[in-house]
């Protein structure tokens, strides 16, 4: 590998690969603005990992190969002009814009992911996070740096992997294929016991690099057999993303087998060439090309506005605010691109530009991290008025100190184990007497009951869906509970508001009919509660005061709380009628008192955003639950007893 070079050489510029970018930058777009209308749209970044690996594994082969005359200093010198103006453009404008209005915790984390984004590690950081599917996740306006960190470690890696191969005379191909090979089995090791890792991890994504790399290998070395059926090869990419699109979800484990689809669409897109019928009268068409170029200050602008304004509107953004974002994220992205990106792309004083830029990527990365040292600045932010966590990550600290079910290691297939990874026990070394099944809010009521009852081994099986033994993702759930003699108790809790769609009591009433029919003749007292309120409001309102001048709200009319109970808490008494031992707690009405219900209780936070405990709020739950109701009312068979006024 060469100490220098005036001129690395590089790949033919191709409009439809600029084209392919602005599909896949499309879609994480629509993703982020509209979760609900493209739910699978976070698999552009799939896309843009293997168009990556394909560059920069054409860069490196054929400067390696053809000239042997490689420079490591002039490779990291383009990578560096390429990516840090318009990152630094956007670290820069988000401290500055926080600066005014985050609160001293949401800056502090702000200072923690620009300092991880400066560093390039902010996969790892948010690794030890929530996930990136997380209601807290909305509130970070650098989550989407993670898939920057990666293709950063691959540019750190893959140069230095390729020399040490090419100086051993090794096969390129050969190497690029074994590391992709293993790559993808650790993906799929990590999906069902650390989906977190799968996710985050650069060994379990570096695969869609690689098959970037093998087809970099193959255009060099047997371009002919790219060349067969080019129309076919592209409409069948084209096909296999749209799959992707349609069928891919948050629910569905992720990377594993489903990220196959749209890496292999951009394999076969990208190695149909440009003369592909698609590739040139579609991809190619200007308007795809322009965004292609605009793509990366795009992905690094949309997501920050978009999570400030969820941040500053508590959580609530309107369709029209987030179209309206979406075009200022357009707009600042052309205005990146021309005037801040292309100048420093420019060959004039580039190692003078690339000291430059370094500089000031550190100089940013240590203010992002004073900012987290300094716990947010404190005396510029909004006052706090009542302590507690916002978001996910106090609660989950706490919830992963509970240990995992003890039959989690028994002899359960991949599937099964995948399906009860996430449950947890009260009591270590002891069998589950009282059983949680239901959505995320089973995680909260779980630590509240562990707390109410000390002495009983409350186990907790969460899934995204209702608990009903109809659902497919509580099948092996409801498969252990009713098959334990141990389990005495279910209880089934869900955001019954929130999924519930509208007129469907009569499904309603069919599907707890049938799970509460099939608990009862295997002896099991059944249980279900009416949840949490839903608040109009996030708890930023509550905790804080002036917020661009907000002023602190905590409660809302209890008619509210009503309203949401109305659309299925007389299906639950109907049930109860039909099915006496049937309990029906009343936890919502726990949080409210006379005429209003509160999301704060004695200067404590109870709420992690509209609708989830957090930590406080499952304590305070548990405390309502010990004074309102006892263990044995959760197995006899009289009537459900009701919680007084408090």
């Amino acid at each position: 590998m060469a100490r220098s070079s005036s001129q690395l050489l590089h790949p033919s510029y191709r409009p439809d690969v600029d084209g392919l970018r602005a599909i896949a930058v499309l879609a994480v777009v629509g993703f982020h603005a509209a979760p609900g209308r493209v739910a699978g749209g976070f698999i552009g970044v799939d896309v843009f990992f293997v168009i990556s690996g394909y560059l920069i594994s054409t860069i490196i082969f054929s400067n390696l190969e053809r000239t042997n005359n490689f420079s490591i200093i002039d490779f990291y010198n383009r990578r560096i002009r390429r990516i840090f103006p318009s990152l630094i453009t956007i670290m820069i404008a988000s401290l500055a814009f926080g600066w005014f209005a985050l609160t001293a915790d949401e800056y502090t984390q702000l200072g923690k992911h620009i300092g991880g984004g400066a560093a390039f590690v902010s996969n790892l950081l948010l690794y030890r996070e929530s996930g990136y599917f997380d209601t807290a996740a909305d509130m970070k306006p650098m989550l989407h740096l993670w898939s920057l960190a990666i293709e950063e470690q691959f540019y750190i890696f893959w140069p230095l992997m390729l020399a040490f191969a090419w100086k051993r005379k090794w096969s390129f191909l050969r190497a690029t294929a074994a590391i992709g090979i293993l790559s993808f089995l650790v993906n799929l090791y990590l999906v069902h016991r650390d989906p977190s890792a799968a996710f985050y991890w650069p060994i379990s994504r570096f695969w869609e690099l690689m098959i970037g790399g093998v087809l970099a290998y193959l255009t060099l070395h047997r371009p002919e057999l790219l060349r067969r059926g080019k129309n076919a090869q592209s409409l069948l990419g084209f096909a296999l993303l749209a799959l992707g699109l349609l069928f891919i979800n948050r629910a569905r484990g992720f990377p594993s087998w489903w990220a196959l689809l749209p890496a292999m669409s951009s394999f076969f897109v990208i190695s149909a060439g440009p003369q592909a019928w698609f590739n040139k009268h579609v991809l190619s068409k200007r308007v795809l090309v322009w965004i292609g170029l605009i793509s990366y200050p795009l992905y690094l602008w949309h997501w920050p506005l978009l999570s400030f304004a969820r941040t500053v509107q508590s959580g609530e953004v309107s369709a029209r605010l987030r179209i309206a974002i979406i075009c200022l994220s357009v707009l600042a992205s052309w205005i990146t691109y021309q005037f801040i990106e292309l100048p420093f792309r420019q060959q004039q004083y580039k190692y003078g530009k690339m000291a430059l830029l370094v500089a000031v990527m550190v100089v940013v990365g240590c203010s992002g991290a004073f900012c987290f040292i300094s716990g947010g600045l404190k005396s510029r932010g909004p006052k706090m008025m009542n302590a507690g966590d916002i978001g996910n990550e106090g609660f989950q600290k706490k919830f992963n100190r509970y240990p995992p079910c003890s039959f989690a290691t028994s002899n359960l297939s991949d599937s099964d184990r995948a399906a009860v990874a996430e449950c947890r026990q009260s009591i270590a070394g002891k069998g589950i007497e009282l059983a949680v099944l239901g959505d995320s809010h089973s995680r909260p009521f779980f630590v509240a009951l562990a707390d109410s009852f000390a002495g009983v081994n409350v186990g907790v099986f969460p899934a995204d869906a209702i608990p009903f033994v109809d659902n497919k993702e509580f099948e092996t759930a409801f498969k252990y509970v009713l098959n334990d003699n141990g389990i005495h108790t279910v209880v089934l809790i869900a955001h019954w508001s929130g999924r519930l769609k509208p007129n469907s009591q009569v499904q309603l009433r069919d599907e707890l009919e049938k799970t509460v029919e099939v608990l009862e003749s295997y002896n099991k007292s059944v249980v279900i509660t009416n949840d949490n309120p839903d608040f109009s409001f996030g708890p930023d309102r509550c905790k804080y005061e002036g917020r661009l001048g907000q002023a602190n709200l905590c409660t809302q009319d209890i008619r509210l709380l009503y309203s949401q109970l109305a659309t299925y808490e007389p299906v639950f008494e109907s049930v109860a009628t039909k099915h006496p031992r049937l309990k029906v707690l009343h936890t919502a009405e726990l949080f409210c008192k006379n005429d209003s219900c509160s999301m704060e209780d004695a200067g404590l936070l109870l709420f992690q955003d509209y609708q989830h405990l957090n930590i406080n709020g499952a304590e305070f739950l548990g405390k309502q639950i010990q004074q309102e109701y006892s263990l044995a009312s959760f197995r006899l068979s009289s009537s459900t007893a009701q919680p007084s006024d408090h």
